[in-house]
């Protein structure tokens, strides 16, 4: 796979992003290939999937657990449980064409995505976010009986599409960010809030001001750093069409 900290293997052509492949094609290109053998190898001898996403170049502060909204009840209900079991302060109901998770779920199989932490993120942050999904996977793992104790969730922020919102820059420069800590996540953002300002890299002059469209929870933000016009700096969940999970 590629060393960028990405999902993708090195082909030029065709669909190269592991997460969007599944079942996957043994006949296919690389990345269908490989996504067949871990079908084959690992999907089909499940109870349960947990499938941890990380990574991402820019020092991404992230913590959530994602699962499918196109579910039959039964089994979005299940979804729910084994993400909230997890810990995340969010949960979010996304869309997976194409995922493992969304591919297991067409089976009857419950399957979620915790999304932790990112690279490049000094010795502390990694720390933080390596506890925080070693004590995650022991609260799923007691959730699904595999070893013992209760699993109870804390008091949670839960959002879908609709309430998503991220915020990207239109020019590039260096983000200079206003959130950088994890503990940062979470914070009910008040709207036209400044989350961070986009500055030129020979001028030093301000090209924009990113601020928030409305009053929402912060669940992904970024280190300060360089980046490209249309990366995603900033994200929040609308507190308005968000809802608390006790």
């Amino acid at each position: 796979m590629s060393r960028t900290f990405r999902e993708w293997t090195p082909e030029q052509h065709g669909r190269t992003d592991l997460h969007e492949v599944y079942p996957g094609n043994a006949r296919g290109n690389t990345t269908q290939m490989i996504a067949a053998t871990i079908t084959e190898h690992v999907l089909h001898h499940v109870d349960a999937l947990i499938d941890f996403h990380s990574g991402g170049s820019g020092g991404r502060l992230q913590a959530r657990v994602d699962y499918n909204t196109r579910t039959p009840d039964e089994l979005k209900k299940k979804n729910l449980a084994l993400a909230r079991a997890f810990g995340a302060p969010f949960v979010h109901e996304n869309e997976f064409a194409g995922a493992a998770a969304h591919y297991l779920n067409g089976r009857g199989v419950p399957a979620v995505n915790p999304e932790v932490g990112g690279a490049y993120l000094g010795p502390g942050h990694t720390g933080y976010y390596t506890e925080m999904m070693v004590s995650g996977l022991a609260g799923m793992m007691r959730h699904l009986g595999m070893i013992d104790g209760a699993s109870k969730p804390p008091r949670q922020v839960h959002f879908d599409l609709k309430a998503r919102r991220e915020i990207r820059p239109r020019h590039s420069g260096y983000l200079v960010s206003y959130y950088q800590r994890p503990e940062e996540l979470g914070q009910l953002i008040k709207g036209g809030t400044v989350l961070g300002e986009v500055v030129d890299l020979y001028s030093y002059k301000v090209l924009e001001t990113l601020t928030a469209p409305f009053d929402g929870y912060l669940f992904f933000s970024r280190y300060s750093g360089a980046v490209g016009g249309g990366t995603q700096a900033f994200a929040l969940a609308e507190a308005a069409a968000a809802r608390w999970l006790e």
